[in-house]
């Protein structure tokens, strides 16, 4: 997933109701997040972290991706609530065991 990152703002457009928002960035590049541990963000309008591609690999096995760093944060502290962690191990970013991105 980590290594097709740079593709996820293309594909996921449609999400967005001003498609002006997604960058046309000629280098994209996803940071770790500082504050939610395993996720990666990309701002897709320099200052607003609304306007963004969040996305992490929760409790090992559910790939989570969300258009902003509040609606990420709902959703793992909804996904708390029912007993699933949102600390999984970092390597598991890596891992190419879930890759949505090749399931087109």
């Amino acid at each position: 997933m980590k290594n097709n990152e740079y593709r996820l703002p293309e594909m996921l457009k449609p999400l967005f109701i001003d498609e002006a928002f997604v960058s046309q960035d000629s280098q994209i590049e996803f940071k770790n997040s500082k504050d939610l541990e395993n996720v990666r963000y990309y701002n897709l309008t320099k200052g607003f972290d609304n306007r963004a591609i969040d996305w992490g690999i929760i409790d090992d096995k559910y790939l989570v991706i969300t258009t902003s760093k509040s609606s990420m944060e709902n959703i793992l502290n909804d996904l708390s609530e029912i007993g699933i962690k949102k600390d999984s191990e970092v390597d598991e970013m890596n891992s190419e065991a879930i890759n949505p991105l090749e399931m087109q």
